[in-house]
């Protein structure tokens, strides 16, 4: 997915922090997502860069709130955060018209289905 969005979007990939797939629904195992916040937090990510995640649930999987910090911060660096599960997306920084708000909504029910998801399988697996 991600060979697919730089080729189309002629996009060139800077830095890579991979995940390998860990859930992050319990305990602190984002690793990648804090070592690539620490960037931004020191101005080693520019503005303009665009985050590229496979989907929501890689930034967070905590809930509505945590998850809307994680993206305030990305956000408020300048920073774009593309999706492309459950459907391809670049969530802009900066918007206009109200679209802000509306990519902000639908972030935050992506983070409420993942949270969802988690907690449904934890039960089960309980």
């Amino acid at each position: 997915a991600l060979k697919n969005f730089l080729k189309r979007g002629k996009h060139t990939l800077i830095e890579t922090y991979p995940d390998h797939g860990r859930s992050a629904f319990r305990g602190n195992k984002q690793k990648a997502l804090d070592a690539f916040l620490k960037a931004v937090q020191a101005g080693r990510i520019q503005p303009g860069t665009i985050l590229f995640v496979e989907a929501l649930d890689r930034l967070s999987r905590k809930g509505v709130w945590e998850t809307l910090e994680v993206i305030k911060t990305i956000f408020k660096a300048g920073i774009d955060i593309a999706i492309c599960l459950p459907m391809e997306k670049v969530y802009r920084a900066k918007q206009s018209n109200g679209e802000e708000y509306a990519g902000v909504m639908e972030l935050a029910s992506f983070a409420f289905a993942a949270k969802a998801y988690s907690e449904n399988l934890s039960s089960r697996l309980k």
